[in-house]
């Protein structure tokens, strides 16, 4: 193309080149607006009366013709451009859409067909129609705007069902779809995996003195411990009121026993606030460890002996770690915590 801006400097004045062409009768009446463009140039050879209203000009006056790029972005010039390549080339007709600037300063989207349009004078000339999409673009703006805050709002609710609205920590709903799948996948490829159960000592009187504000507000920071002294495979849940629970994939007893510990030191090194009150001077916890296969063959049978070793460790003084192979061995005290446990 040797110009391939079609601002026009000239424009035949007679014969119009619509009037060479086959639809000639529809040519001013047509709804939208329609250029004829020399093949060759790219120029403006002729308009309807639809585009000299819309973009504001006078056919009769070459000098005043409309730049149909005034406004393109630089990739849909290029897109523009190609189009009219390949009608010059008449591989096919090409439809694209674009933003033009209407002779009000009006930003339109339209859908531009362009293709080749032989004459009866056995000329051809490439024929741009522009159809007004702009409706139809705000209104897919619009619809995918509305679409992306309902999957936003359906993030969030999503999350708000799986998360404990206080702590930020996965909620006992989700801790049993995670342990349900993990004890799926061990079971399926003989894996194992651990739970360690954590009850926080004497909450009840740190409540009753501080106020539940300010229980809240240890909750908050103990299951943001926990949450950071873990790895990042295990799962940190509320399990409801100041319990809290520990999944733990691919690890036996040993291995959670020895995180429990970790834990347990951690939160007592915490300098919690007003917790100088506590019968032990400081937050502690006691902490229960059971794990799949070795002390448990389904789910619940492995959350209920790490619940046992809770019952152990607070009846030994609680500030202490109890898994359940270690509870196992002495008969009385598993009948005890058992008979504790209900």
């Amino acid at each position: 193309m040797s110009n391939s801006n079609p601002s026009v400097n000239t424009l035949p004045q007679t014969p119009a080149r619509s009037a060479l062409a086959s639809y000639a009768d529809l040519f001013e009446r047509l709804i939208d607006p329609v250029f004829l463009l020399d093949s060759e140039s790219g120029r403006i050879m002729d308009a309807n009366a639809t585009a000299e209203r819309v973009f504001d000009f006078d056919k009769s006056h070459p000098d005043e013709h409309p730049d149909l790029y005034k406004g393109m972005r630089d990739d849909e010039k290029g897109r523009f451009e190609q189009a009219l390549r390949i009608a010059r080339r008449r591989y096919y007709p090409r439809q694209i859409r674009i933003w033009m600037t209407a002779g009000s300063g009006a930003r339109i989207y339209y859908e531009a067909s362009v293709c080749a349009l032989d004459l009866t004078d056995k000329t051809t000339v490439i024929q741009v129609i522009l159809r007004d999409k702009t409706r139809e673009y705000e209104a897919e703006q619009s619809a995918r705007r509305y679409l992306e805050e309902v999957q936003t709002m359906n993030r969030k609710l999503e999350e708000l069902s799986i998360t404990d609205e206080m702590t930020k920590v996965a909620n006992f709903r989700r801790f049993k779809q995670l342990l349900a799948l993990e004890h799926e996948r061990a079971e399926r490829l003989g894996g194992q995996y651990a739970v360690i159960f954590c009850d926080i000592d004497h909450f009840k009187a740190y409540n009753d003195r501080n106020g539940h504000p300010s229980g809240d507000d240890l909750l908050r920071v103990f299951s943001a411990t926990l949450r950071e002294s873990c790895r990042m495979v295990d799962v940190v849940a509320r399990y409801g009121g100041e319990e809290f629970v520990v999944l733990c994939p691919e690890t036996d007893e040993k291995g959670a026993t020895g995180l429990a510990e970790r834990l347990r030191v951690t939160i007592e090194a915490v300098r919690f606030s007003d917790v100088e009150h506590q019968p032990l001077g400081f937050l502690s916890m006691s902490v229960g460890v059971a794990s799949f296969p070795e002390n448990a063959r389904t789910q619940d049978e492995v959350l209920k002996k790490a619940d046992l070793g809770v019952y152990r460790s607070k009846a030994t003084g609680r500030n202490r770690v109890t898994n359940y192979s270690t509870l196992a061995q002495d008969p009385a005290a598993l009948a005890e915590a058992l008979k504790k446990a209900g």
